[in-house]
């Protein structure tokens, strides 16, 4: 009997032991501790490889180099990881900023931030030489000289090699991460600034990858027509769209028809999307009013104003984002039925709702033109 309750008792500790474990971690900060303390385990692994000679040397040289090259390169605004020089993108998904006599190339985000700057020395550069200093950063932590070179004034990285590189860094990316829809957009941004004959390729590869995602076959339906296809292209996204109906598909069919010039096809478009329940899907952009008080201020300026007045009282009686578009969609049927007894308002967008604009970072004008 002793054995038994001996064994029944420790049954029960570890019973107990298991549940106090489980409300640590589901009740406690302790998975957030815990979650904390591996991420800087593995950003100081990161830390350790970016001091390492082998590593800082090259990156230093081609953190210059691209300087010297910033203005040939159109290097402006941020510059993503894919687009930077070897080794940075291996030590993990760094994004940076350039100027001719300055970078910074910054890893990490939310509680801690790391990276390198690199500036240029003036007082030692001469005009046929720039003396560069590379510097480790970490947030708390006072700045890490890690080298000072000397490098030709005159040396630059070339275009081709900064595109050939950059492409083979997004493919290799995107063979690891084939539905990553970002990459995907990253590298068509880059393509149609540096070889926009590469675009519809790239487009027909993210199709295969992403079948069923809308932004893949709205950009090739927009390159397409701007290689004299127009027929064709709005033929197979209107099949794209027809295959899984839905608001969301018909207004990126409309956001189409804008773009091409077909106020009348995209008011067509408006008036089959709200024939379907007004939801957000899983690969949307920007909620379902955002996207819908675009459509409906293009189809005012359009004159298609019995198709803004209809979708107005469509996106009215959506109620998941509470308020957020009502005062703004108020106002454009307001617009939209003064305008449908000749009295045309003067009517400006509201500035409150998020603009839709799934070509921020690429010239559409280019998608457009052969």
């Amino acid at each position: 009997m002793s054995d038994s309750r001996s064994g029944s008792g420790w049954y029960l500790w570890l019973i107990g032991i298991a549940i106090l474990l489980f409300a640590a971690w589901f009740f406690t900060p302790l998975p957030m501790f815990v979650g904390i303390s591996m991420s800087m385990s593995r950003i100081r692994g990161v830390e350790a490889r970016m001091q390492q000679a082998e590593v800082y040397l090259p990156v230093a040289t081609n953190l210059a180099l691209y300087c010297q090259s910033c203005e040939d390169l159109h290097l402006t605004n941020r510059v993503g990881a894919s687009r930077l020089p070897q080794p940075l993108p291996s030590l993990g998904s760094p994004w940076a900023s350039f100027e001719t006599n300055f970078a910074h190339v910054e890893y990490g985000g939310g509680f801690y931030h790391y990276g390198y700057r690199i500036q240029l020395n003036g007082d030692q550069s001469s005009s046929s030489t720039n003396v560069w200093e590379l510097y480790l950063r970490r947030e708390g932590q006072p700045e890490k000289l890690l080298h000072r070179f000397a490098l030709a004034s005159g040396d630059r990285v070339s275009l081709a090699q900064f595109t050939t590189s950059s492409i083979a860094e997004y493919d290799q990316r995107l063979a690891k991460s084939p539905r990553d829809i970002d990459l995907h957009k990253a590298k068509t941004s880059l393509l149609v600034q540096y070889k926009p004959e590469a675009v519809r390729a790239a487009c027909i590869d993210a199709v295969k990858a992403m079948p069923d995602h809308w932004w893949p076959r709205l950009t090739l339906a927009l390159v397409e027509t701007g290689n004299g296809k127009y027929a064709e292209a709005s033929r197979d996204l209107v099949k794209f769209t027809e295959t899984k109906p839905s608001y969301s598909r018909y207004i990126y069919l409309a956001y189409f028809y804008q773009l091409t010039g077909k106020p009348r096809d995209a008011a067509q478009a408006i008036d089959k999307a709200i024939a379907f329940p007004i939801v957000d899907l899983g690969d949307d952009q920007n909620n379902t009013e955002c996207r819908g008080y675009a459509a409906g201020v293009y189809a005012f300026r359009s004159g298609e104003f019995e198709t803004v007045i209809k979708l107005c009282d469509a996106l009215l009686a959506v109620k998941e984002n509470g308020n957020y578009a009502k005062a703004a969609l108020q106002d454009l049927k307001a617009a939209a039925e003064s305008a449908t007894r000749a009295s045309r308002p003067d009517f400006a967008p509201s500035e409150a709702i998020i603009g839709f604009n799934p070509y921020e970072r690429i010239d559409v004008q280019k998608l457009l033109s052969k």
